[in-house]
């Protein structure tokens, strides 16, 4: 999951910087919360953890590329991940096909913490003055 700002503002990047990273550690806190909740919990369509593996895989980090600008890069840096989250088709033991549902923990988190997201941004950006 990507996180852009326009590279057409003039904006103080080091302030953007810690913007970013501070968004990307509410992510991650938050996402790591879901996963140890128990199954008992409000939403059963998430992935719960059983041995910590996807908890501690989550990445945040903050990207700056010339003509681009700057962007918050959040990743779950296991193999399994992407089936995870998006769903897959596989085979049995027996060789019949199962469809196993996504479980969205990305769009989940960021649906809780957008208005968190919005607070960061607002008291850490910085429009820089005209020199």
């Amino acid at each position: 999951m990507d996180i852009m700002v326009d590279k057409g503002l003039d904006l103080d990047e080091d302030q953007l910087k810690r913007a970013l990273q501070l968004i990307g550690k509410e992510f991650i806190k938050e996402a790591r919360k879901l996963l140890n909740e128990p199954d008992l919990a409000e939403n059963k369509d998430l992935p719960h953890t059983e041995t910590g593996t996807l908890a501690r895989s989550l990445k945040a980090r903050v990207r700056k590329k010339k003509g681009v600008g700057m962007w918050l890069s959040i990743i779950a840096d296991t193999r399994y991940a992407t089936a995870l989250f998006a769903g897959s088709s596989r085979e049995n033991k027996n060789g019949v096909m199962v469809k196993v549902r996504g479980r969205p923990l990305f769009d989940v988190v960021m649906d809780r913490i957008n208005p968190r997201i919005k607070t960061l941004i607002d008291q850490s950006i910085l429009i820089k003055p005209k020199a």
